[in-house]
Protein backbone atom coordinates (compact mmCIF):
# COMPACT_ATOMS: atom_id res chain seq x y z
CA UNK A 1 0.00 0.00 0.00
CA UNK A 2 1.45 3.37 -1.18
CA UNK A 3 1.46 5.83 1.79
CA UNK A 4 0.63 9.23 1.57
CA UNK A 5 4.04 10.91 1.45
CA UNK A 6 5.40 8.60 -1.35
CA UNK A 7 2.47 9.78 -3.25
CA UNK A 8 3.26 13.31 -2.37
CA UNK A 9 6.87 12.11 -3.78
CA UNK A 10 5.17 11.30 -7.05
CA UNK A 11 2.91 14.00 -7.63
CA UNK A 12 5.76 16.34 -7.39
CA UNK A 13 8.30 14.04 -9.23
CA UNK A 14 5.72 14.45 -12.26
CA UNK A 15 5.37 17.71 -11.65
CA UNK A 16 8.87 18.35 -11.92
CA UNK A 17 9.33 16.27 -15.21
CA UNK A 18 6.37 18.58 -16.87
CA UNK A 19 9.29 21.06 -15.89
CA UNK A 20 11.53 20.54 -19.10
CA UNK A 21 11.41 16.62 -18.22
CA UNK A 22 12.33 14.54 -21.70
CA UNK A 23 9.36 11.84 -20.44
CA UNK A 24 6.90 14.58 -20.66
CA UNK A 25 8.07 16.35 -23.79
CA UNK A 26 8.00 12.49 -25.42
CA UNK A 27 4.46 11.20 -23.89
CA UNK A 28 2.57 14.42 -22.60
CA UNK A 29 -0.42 13.53 -23.38
CA UNK A 30 0.28 10.23 -21.39
CA UNK A 31 1.99 12.07 -18.49
CA UNK A 32 -0.29 14.99 -18.29
CA UNK A 33 -3.20 12.94 -17.31
CA UNK A 34 -1.41 10.58 -15.17
CA UNK A 35 -0.62 14.02 -12.98
CA UNK A 36 -4.23 14.25 -12.78
CA UNK A 37 -5.18 10.91 -11.53
CA UNK A 38 -2.02 11.08 -8.87
CA UNK A 39 -3.44 14.34 -7.77
CA UNK A 40 -7.04 12.88 -7.49
CA UNK A 41 -5.47 9.46 -5.65
CA UNK A 42 -3.60 12.31 -3.31
CA UNK A 43 -7.18 14.02 -2.24
CA UNK A 44 -8.98 10.87 -2.20
CA UNK A 45 -6.56 9.83 0.72
CA UNK A 46 -7.02 12.57 3.08
CA UNK A 47 -10.88 11.34 3.95
CA UNK A 48 -11.63 14.53 6.10
CA UNK A 49 -14.63 16.50 5.68
CA UNK A 50 -13.23 19.61 4.27
CA UNK A 51 -14.31 20.89 0.67
CA UNK A 52 -11.46 20.56 -2.11
CA UNK A 53 -13.13 22.82 -3.62
CA UNK A 54 -13.98 26.47 -2.05
CA UNK A 55 -15.42 29.85 -2.71
CA UNK A 56 -12.16 31.34 -3.19
CA UNK A 57 -10.40 28.68 -5.26
CA UNK A 58 -13.16 29.18 -7.30
CA UNK A 59 -12.70 32.51 -7.43
CA UNK A 60 -8.96 32.45 -8.38
CA UNK A 61 -9.64 30.03 -11.55
CA UNK A 62 -12.15 32.68 -12.43
CA UNK A 63 -9.98 35.38 -12.37
CA UNK A 64 -7.06 33.25 -13.72
CA UNK A 65 -9.32 32.11 -16.81
CA UNK A 66 -11.06 36.10 -17.25
CA UNK A 67 -7.33 37.14 -17.35
CA UNK A 68 -6.09 34.49 -19.84
CA UNK A 69 -9.04 35.28 -21.78
CA UNK A 70 -8.79 39.36 -21.60
CA UNK A 71 -4.94 38.62 -22.87
CA UNK A 72 -5.86 36.59 -26.05
CA UNK A 73 -8.75 39.39 -26.68
CA UNK A 74 -6.50 42.43 -25.90
CA UNK A 75 -3.11 41.47 -28.08
CA UNK A 76 -3.06 42.86 -31.27
CA UNK A 77 -2.38 39.63 -33.40
CA UNK A 78 -4.87 36.64 -33.96
CA UNK A 79 -3.65 34.18 -31.42
CA UNK A 80 -4.28 30.72 -31.27
CA UNK A 81 -6.24 29.32 -28.04
CA UNK A 82 -4.75 26.72 -27.84
CA UNK A 83 -1.57 27.80 -26.16
CA UNK A 84 -3.93 29.66 -23.77
CA UNK A 85 -5.93 26.57 -23.29
CA UNK A 86 -2.72 24.77 -22.46
CA UNK A 87 -1.72 27.59 -19.67
CA UNK A 88 -4.66 27.73 -17.90
CA UNK A 89 -4.62 23.55 -17.79
CA UNK A 90 -1.17 24.41 -16.03
CA UNK A 91 -2.52 27.21 -13.92
CA UNK A 92 -5.31 25.28 -12.58
CA UNK A 93 -3.38 21.74 -12.27
CA UNK A 94 -0.95 23.59 -9.94
CA UNK A 95 -3.72 25.57 -7.80
CA UNK A 96 -5.28 22.23 -7.03
CA UNK A 97 -1.77 20.76 -5.93
CA UNK A 98 -1.42 23.75 -3.85
CA UNK A 99 -4.83 23.21 -2.48
CA UNK A 100 -3.81 19.19 -1.46
CA UNK A 101 -0.97 20.26 0.37
CA UNK A 102 -2.79 22.73 2.27
CA UNK A 103 -5.60 20.74 3.09
CA UNK A 104 -3.15 17.53 3.72
CA UNK A 105 -0.66 19.59 5.96
CA UNK A 106 2.05 17.83 4.07
CA UNK A 107 5.11 18.78 4.42
CA UNK A 108 6.36 20.26 0.59
CA UNK A 109 9.49 20.89 1.84
CA UNK A 110 10.37 17.19 2.98
CA UNK A 111 8.46 16.22 -0.14
CA UNK A 112 10.27 18.53 -2.81
CA UNK A 113 14.20 17.91 -0.98
CA UNK A 114 13.47 13.82 -1.24
CA UNK A 115 11.58 13.89 -4.99
CA UNK A 116 14.92 16.05 -6.18
CA UNK A 117 17.26 13.83 -4.05
CA UNK A 118 15.48 11.05 -6.25
CA UNK A 119 16.57 12.90 -9.27
CA UNK A 120 20.06 13.80 -8.37
CA UNK A 121 21.14 10.33 -7.61
CA UNK A 122 19.79 9.57 -10.85
CA UNK A 123 21.27 12.12 -12.90
CA UNK A 124 24.63 10.35 -11.18
CA UNK A 125 24.39 7.32 -11.99
CA UNK A 126 23.76 8.75 -15.84
CA UNK A 127 26.67 10.32 -15.69
CA UNK A 128 28.72 7.30 -14.98
CA UNK A 129 26.79 5.34 -16.95
CA UNK A 130 27.50 7.94 -19.90
CA UNK A 131 31.33 7.73 -19.07
CA UNK A 132 30.78 3.86 -19.36
CA UNK A 133 29.30 3.26 -22.54
CA UNK A 134 30.26 4.81 -25.45
CA UNK A 135 27.54 4.68 -27.91
CA UNK A 136 23.63 4.94 -26.40
CA UNK A 137 21.48 2.52 -29.08
CA UNK A 138 18.49 5.38 -29.97
CA UNK A 139 18.85 8.68 -30.88
CA UNK A 140 15.79 10.69 -30.60
CA UNK A 141 15.56 13.79 -33.45
CA UNK A 142 12.66 16.07 -32.95
CA UNK A 143 10.81 17.90 -30.16
CA UNK A 144 13.97 16.60 -27.93
CA UNK A 145 16.94 15.72 -29.81
CA UNK A 146 19.33 13.32 -27.17
CA UNK A 147 20.62 10.14 -27.34
CA UNK A 148 19.23 7.34 -25.00
CA UNK A 149 19.83 4.04 -23.08
CA UNK A 150 16.74 2.55 -23.31
CA UNK A 151 14.37 5.58 -21.97
CA UNK A 152 16.83 5.56 -18.57
CA UNK A 153 19.40 7.60 -19.29
CA UNK A 154 19.72 10.63 -22.03
CA UNK A 155 23.02 12.46 -22.58
CA UNK A 156 23.29 15.21 -25.42
CA UNK A 157 25.97 17.90 -24.68
CA UNK A 158 29.36 17.45 -24.18
CA UNK A 159 32.77 18.98 -23.35
CA UNK A 160 35.78 17.92 -24.92
CA UNK A 161 38.88 16.92 -22.01
CA UNK A 162 42.48 16.25 -24.57
CA UNK A 163 40.83 13.52 -26.72
CA UNK A 164 37.87 11.96 -24.20
CA UNK A 165 34.19 13.26 -24.83
CA UNK A 166 32.89 13.90 -21.34
CA UNK A 167 28.73 13.88 -21.73
CA UNK A 168 27.34 16.69 -19.66
CA UNK A 169 24.88 15.15 -17.19
CA UNK A 170 21.28 16.52 -17.88
CA UNK A 171 19.25 13.49 -15.91
CA UNK A 172 15.61 13.43 -17.16
CA UNK A 173 15.75 16.88 -18.54
CA UNK A 174 16.04 18.15 -22.28
CA UNK A 175 19.32 19.81 -21.46
CA UNK A 176 22.17 20.04 -18.52
CA UNK A 177 20.90 23.97 -18.00
CA UNK A 178 17.62 22.61 -16.56
CA UNK A 179 19.10 19.98 -14.33
CA UNK A 180 21.37 22.35 -12.83
CA UNK A 181 18.24 24.26 -11.65
CA UNK A 182 16.89 21.78 -9.99
CA UNK A 183 20.01 20.83 -7.99
CA UNK A 184 20.65 24.63 -7.05
CA UNK A 185 17.59 24.71 -5.80
CA UNK A 186 18.20 21.54 -4.00
CA UNK A 187 21.44 22.82 -2.62
CA UNK A 188 19.51 25.72 -1.31
CA UNK A 189 16.93 23.63 0.70
CA UNK A 190 20.45 21.33 1.85
CA UNK A 191 21.76 24.07 3.06
CA UNK A 192 19.66 27.06 4.54
CA UNK A 193 16.62 24.55 5.66
CA UNK A 194 17.86 20.65 5.89
CA UNK A 195 21.16 21.85 6.64
CA UNK A 196 21.88 18.41 5.80
CA UNK A 197 26.17 17.86 4.65
CA UNK A 198 25.65 14.65 2.54
CA UNK A 199 22.83 16.24 0.52
CA UNK A 200 24.87 19.58 0.05
CA UNK A 201 27.53 17.73 -1.41
CA UNK A 202 25.47 15.55 -3.53
CA UNK A 203 23.63 18.73 -5.28
CA UNK A 204 26.94 20.38 -5.53
CA UNK A 205 28.64 17.37 -7.35
CA UNK A 206 25.37 17.34 -9.74
CA UNK A 207 25.87 20.70 -10.44
CA UNK A 208 29.19 20.25 -11.35
CA UNK A 209 28.82 17.29 -13.79
CA UNK A 210 26.29 19.84 -15.95
CA UNK A 211 29.03 21.97 -16.84
CA UNK A 212 26.65 24.56 -16.87
CA UNK A 213 28.16 28.05 -16.78
CA UNK A 214 24.79 29.26 -15.14
CA UNK A 215 24.97 26.43 -12.50
CA UNK A 216 28.41 27.32 -11.86
CA UNK A 217 27.42 30.82 -11.26
CA UNK A 218 24.51 30.20 -9.07
CA UNK A 219 26.74 27.29 -7.47
CA UNK A 220 29.43 30.09 -6.00
CA UNK A 221 26.59 32.59 -5.09
CA UNK A 222 25.25 30.06 -2.74
CA UNK A 223 28.47 29.13 -1.76
CA UNK A 224 28.93 32.17 -0.38
CA UNK A 225 25.98 32.66 1.39
CA UNK A 226 26.58 29.20 2.82
CA UNK A 227 30.08 30.45 4.35
CA UNK A 228 28.66 33.45 5.78
CA UNK A 229 26.00 31.23 7.32
CA UNK A 230 28.94 29.11 8.77
CA UNK A 231 30.98 32.13 10.12
CA UNK A 232 27.93 33.49 11.80
CA UNK A 233 26.60 29.97 13.46
CA UNK A 234 30.38 28.49 13.65
CA UNK A 235 28.49 25.14 15.76
CA UNK A 236 27.83 24.43 12.12
CA UNK A 237 31.42 23.47 11.45
CA UNK A 238 33.60 21.04 13.05
CA UNK A 239 37.18 19.26 11.93
CA UNK A 240 35.46 16.45 10.47
CA UNK A 241 33.28 18.91 8.42
CA UNK A 242 36.25 21.02 7.48
CA UNK A 243 38.83 17.79 6.75
CA UNK A 244 35.42 15.81 4.33
CA UNK A 245 34.90 19.51 2.38
CA UNK A 246 38.57 19.47 2.02
CA UNK A 247 39.07 16.42 0.66
CA UNK A 248 35.75 16.57 -1.71
CA UNK A 249 37.37 19.59 -2.99
CA UNK A 250 40.26 18.48 -4.13
CA UNK A 251 39.03 15.04 -5.34
CA UNK A 252 36.64 17.03 -7.70
CA UNK A 253 39.21 19.63 -8.51
CA UNK A 254 39.55 18.69 -12.10
CA UNK A 255 36.00 18.37 -12.40
CA UNK A 256 35.41 22.22 -11.34
CA UNK A 257 38.30 23.25 -13.68
CA UNK A 258 36.73 21.76 -16.18
CA UNK A 259 33.53 23.68 -15.15
CA UNK A 260 35.07 26.90 -14.64
CA UNK A 261 36.78 26.83 -18.04
CA UNK A 262 33.56 26.18 -19.78
CA UNK A 263 32.08 29.19 -17.77
CA UNK A 264 35.40 31.25 -19.50
CA UNK A 265 34.75 29.79 -22.97
CA UNK A 266 31.29 31.02 -23.08
CA UNK A 267 32.69 34.76 -23.26
CA UNK A 268 35.64 34.02 -25.32
CA UNK A 269 35.83 33.04 -29.11
CA UNK A 270 35.39 29.08 -27.98
CA UNK A 271 31.98 28.94 -26.88
CA UNK A 272 30.82 33.01 -27.60
CA UNK A 273 27.41 31.57 -29.70
CA UNK A 274 26.34 30.35 -26.40
CA UNK A 275 26.55 33.67 -24.75
CA UNK A 276 25.46 36.23 -27.71
CA UNK A 277 22.72 33.12 -27.77
CA UNK A 278 21.67 34.22 -24.38
CA UNK A 279 21.96 38.15 -25.46
CA UNK A 280 19.98 37.85 -28.52
CA UNK A 281 17.08 36.64 -26.83
CA UNK A 282 17.30 39.12 -23.94
CA UNK A 283 17.74 42.04 -26.51
CA UNK A 284 14.86 40.46 -28.64
CA UNK A 285 12.37 40.17 -25.50
CA UNK A 286 13.07 44.14 -24.41
CA UNK A 287 12.35 45.43 -27.93
CA UNK A 288 9.23 43.78 -27.88
CA UNK A 289 8.48 44.81 -24.51
CA UNK A 290 9.17 48.69 -25.47
CA UNK A 291 7.18 47.90 -28.68
CA UNK A 292 3.80 46.12 -26.83
CA UNK A 293 4.43 47.60 -23.22
CA UNK A 294 0.56 47.54 -22.38
CA UNK A 295 -0.27 43.98 -23.97
CA UNK A 296 1.95 42.27 -24.59
CA UNK A 297 2.03 40.03 -27.60
CA UNK A 298 0.32 36.61 -26.36
CA UNK A 299 1.21 33.51 -25.92
CA UNK A 300 1.64 31.77 -29.21
CA UNK A 301 4.41 30.90 -30.28
CA UNK A 302 4.01 31.48 -34.06
CA UNK A 303 2.73 35.16 -33.13
CA UNK A 304 6.38 35.59 -31.23
CA UNK A 305 8.38 34.06 -34.12
CA UNK A 306 6.33 36.47 -36.80
CA UNK A 307 7.38 39.76 -34.36
CA UNK A 308 10.78 38.60 -33.60
CA UNK A 309 11.33 38.88 -37.59
CA UNK A 310 9.24 42.28 -37.68
CA UNK A 311 12.08 43.65 -35.20
CA UNK A 312 15.13 42.26 -36.87
CA UNK A 313 13.94 43.88 -39.85
CA UNK A 314 13.36 47.10 -38.35
CA UNK A 315 16.24 47.30 -36.64
CA UNK A 316 18.64 45.38 -38.96
CA UNK A 317 21.73 46.99 -38.56
CA UNK A 318 21.87 46.37 -34.74
CA UNK A 319 20.47 42.67 -35.28
CA UNK A 320 23.30 42.10 -37.77
CA UNK A 321 25.98 41.74 -34.92
CA UNK A 322 24.05 38.87 -33.24
CA UNK A 323 22.32 36.93 -35.68
CA UNK A 324 25.32 36.83 -38.42
CA UNK A 325 26.04 33.08 -36.93
CA UNK A 326 22.95 32.20 -35.46
CA UNK A 327 21.39 28.73 -36.81
CA UNK A 328 18.92 28.29 -34.26
CA UNK A 329 14.26 27.85 -33.74
CA UNK A 330 13.50 31.37 -33.88
CA UNK A 331 10.37 30.28 -32.54
CA UNK A 332 11.52 30.17 -28.89
CA UNK A 333 13.26 32.12 -26.69
CA UNK A 334 15.29 31.20 -23.59
CA UNK A 335 15.08 33.77 -21.16
CA UNK A 336 11.54 33.17 -19.96
CA UNK A 337 12.12 35.37 -16.74
CA UNK A 338 11.78 38.44 -19.70
CA UNK A 339 9.29 36.69 -21.71
CA UNK A 340 6.52 36.95 -18.71
CA UNK A 341 6.62 41.09 -19.87
CA UNK A 342 6.74 39.86 -23.62
CA UNK A 343 3.36 37.44 -23.19
CA UNK A 344 1.45 39.76 -20.50
CA UNK A 345 2.72 43.18 -20.81
CA UNK A 346 4.83 45.41 -18.41
CA UNK A 347 2.23 45.71 -15.61
CA UNK A 348 0.54 41.73 -15.57
CA UNK A 349 4.10 41.25 -15.92
CA UNK A 350 5.27 43.38 -12.59
CA UNK A 351 2.28 41.36 -11.06
CA UNK A 352 3.45 37.98 -11.50
CA UNK A 353 6.63 39.22 -10.38
CA UNK A 354 4.70 40.44 -7.04
CA UNK A 355 2.89 37.05 -6.68
CA UNK A 356 6.32 34.87 -7.20
CA UNK A 357 7.63 37.04 -4.41
CA UNK A 358 4.89 37.03 -2.01
CA UNK A 359 4.60 33.16 -1.86
CA UNK A 360 4.49 31.20 1.03
CA UNK A 361 6.50 28.14 0.68
CA UNK A 362 10.10 29.16 1.54
CA UNK A 363 10.68 31.86 4.34
CA UNK A 364 14.68 31.01 5.23
CA UNK A 365 16.62 32.98 2.92
CA UNK A 366 13.66 34.26 1.30
CA UNK A 367 14.97 36.50 -1.40
CA UNK A 368 18.10 34.20 -2.27
CA UNK A 369 15.46 31.74 -3.10
CA UNK A 370 13.52 33.91 -5.64
CA UNK A 371 16.58 35.50 -6.76
CA UNK A 372 17.23 31.43 -7.58
CA UNK A 373 14.49 31.14 -9.62
CA UNK A 374 14.52 34.07 -11.88
CA UNK A 375 18.66 33.62 -12.64
CA UNK A 376 17.36 30.40 -13.57
CA UNK A 377 14.56 31.11 -16.02
CA UNK A 378 17.29 33.78 -17.39
CA UNK A 379 18.36 30.88 -19.42
CA UNK A 380 15.45 28.10 -19.43
CA UNK A 381 11.96 28.93 -20.62
CA UNK A 382 10.18 27.18 -17.94
CA UNK A 383 9.12 29.90 -15.85
CA UNK A 384 5.69 29.13 -17.01
CA UNK A 385 6.00 25.23 -16.26
CA UNK A 386 3.77 23.92 -13.43
CA UNK A 387 6.95 23.51 -10.66
CA UNK A 388 7.71 27.01 -11.04
CA UNK A 389 4.07 28.51 -11.22
CA UNK A 390 3.45 26.66 -7.78
CA UNK A 391 5.53 29.39 -6.07
CA UNK A 392 3.78 32.32 -7.80
CA UNK A 393 0.45 30.18 -6.93
CA UNK A 394 1.43 30.22 -3.47
CA UNK A 395 1.58 34.22 -3.72
CA UNK A 396 -1.59 34.69 -5.61
CA UNK A 397 -3.43 32.54 -2.85
CA UNK A 398 -2.44 34.09 0.09
CA UNK A 399 -3.42 37.27 -1.33
CA UNK A 400 -6.57 35.50 -0.74
CA UNK A 401 -6.09 34.02 3.03
CA UNK A 402 -7.56 35.49 5.71
CA UNK A 403 -5.67 33.81 8.39
CA UNK A 404 -1.97 34.76 6.97
CA UNK A 405 -0.56 34.04 10.25
CA UNK A 406 -1.70 30.66 11.59
CA UNK A 407 -0.18 29.13 7.68
CA UNK A 408 2.94 31.57 8.02
CA UNK A 409 3.35 29.59 11.72
CA UNK A 410 2.33 26.56 10.72
CA UNK A 411 4.58 26.27 7.66
CA UNK A 412 7.36 27.93 9.58
CA UNK A 413 7.49 25.24 11.81
CA UNK A 414 7.35 22.91 9.48
CA UNK A 415 10.40 24.18 7.41
CA UNK A 416 12.88 22.60 10.36
CA UNK A 417 11.32 19.37 10.83
CA UNK A 418 13.11 16.05 9.34
CA UNK A 419 13.30 14.35 5.87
Amino acid sequence: MIKRRQLNIILLLLLINATGGIYHLLWGEIFAPLTYFVLLICFYTLRNNEKFITKKLLLIIIIILLFLAFNYLIVPFDSSAWFYLKTASRFVLVLFVYRYYELSKSNIISDLTNALKIIAIHSLIGFVVSMVIHSYPISLIGRVTVDTLNYIFFRSAYISFIDYQIFRSQGIFWEPGVLQGFMNILLFLSSFIKRDLKLQLLSITCITVTFSSTGFILLFTQILFIIKTYLKFSYFLNIKKIVLLTVCFLLFSPVIYLGVDNVYNKFTNKGIHSSQGRMYDLYQGIKIILSYPLTGIGMDRDVYSHVQSIEETLDANEVKILVDWMDFDRQANSNSAVMIFVYFGVIFGLLYYYFLIKEDVIFVKKYLFIFLIIAINVTEPLIMSPFYLYFFISGLYTAFRVNKNTVLRFNQNTLYSGV
